[in-house]
């Protein structure tokens, strides 16, 4: 049940950002249930991390709507991310003097041949960004982390399509944990900070271009 529900929503959250599903949209269960010849319960389970994820709100008793696209929202979640970040790479230093951080700084040293797909460097960016959270002991800011994480995810999807982007992620992230070994919470905190809005920057021009694409498609269909 849980593999179908994961299959519903990576569906749903590409039509979302294809705009094959647009803003005001209504996700009918009904309807969802028949093309995946399922019942309602993975529907409504992949309607609730879109929920999540934000992009779709919930009515009661309507039902699911395909969100508009919010970048003043988009902008404060990425502003609680950099805090997040750039304060947990302090605590990574502070209290992660006994970690060994060899095995992750393999991982990150030399970008691989061929480069993983779009959706793999995410979900790797992502258990990054957690190990080094996790580094400094402070369950809460995990949490918070892992929940801004799954506002921004679909939005963040299209930013390893970015010609470069998913090489010079490795090359960031092998700065920082060698800044991050080395003692120095100063510039490892710089470099989180830049690494994240840079992130921000992307996904912010990939909200105006489907912004941009939504405005045109309302414009031809009302000719």
């Amino acid at each position: 049940m849980a593999l179908l529900a994961d299959r519903i929503f990576e569906d749903l959250r590409d039509r979302i950002l294809r705009v094959e599903l647009r803003p005001g949209d209504r996700l009918i269960e009904e309807d969802l249930a028949r093309e995946w010849h399922a019942s309602r319960t993975p529907i409504r389970e992949a309607c609730k991390r879109l929920a999540q994820a934000g992009l779709v709100r919930a009515v009661p008793h309507r039902g699911y709507y395909v969100r508009d696209l919010d970048l003043n929202e988009i902008e404060e979640l990425y502003e609680v991310r950099v805090a997040l970040e750039t304060f947990a790479v302090a605590l990574a230093v502070e209290r992660g003097r006994a970690t060994d951080w060899s095995s992750l700084a393999r991982d990150w040293a030399t970008p691989p041949a061929p480069l993983p797909a779009a959706e793999t460097m995410l979900e790797l960016d992502e258990k990054f960004h957690v190990a080094l959270a996790e580094a400094g002991g402070n369950r809460v800011l995990v949490e918070h982390l892992v929940a801004i994480n799954e506002r921004i995810r679909a939005v963040r999807a299209k930013d390893f399509t970015l010609p470069g982007r998913s090489r010079s992620t490795y090359d960031q992230h092998a700065r920082m944990l060698g800044l991050i070994a080395g003692g120095d919470a100063a510039r490892a905190s710089a470099a989180m900070r830049e690494h994240i809005l840079e992130s921000k920057a992307n996904a912010i021009h990939a909200v105006k271009e489907l912004l941009a694409s939504v405005y045109l498609q309302q414009r031809r269909g009302a000719r």
